[in-house]
């Protein structure tokens, strides 16, 4: 039960930095591109 605890932490815990890795990338070109279009 430990273990299976530990391994939900740390696959939680590596789950959202992957997200994060992927998401901020179109994150900051989706704001670079419509402060583009914008000015």
């Amino acid at each position: 039960m430990h273990l299976y605890l530990h391994l939900t932490t740390s696959y939680a815990t590596f789950t959202s930095h992957t997200t994060y890795l992927y998401l901020m990338p179109s994150v900051h070109i989706l704001a670079l591109q419509s402060f583009h279009f914008n000015s």
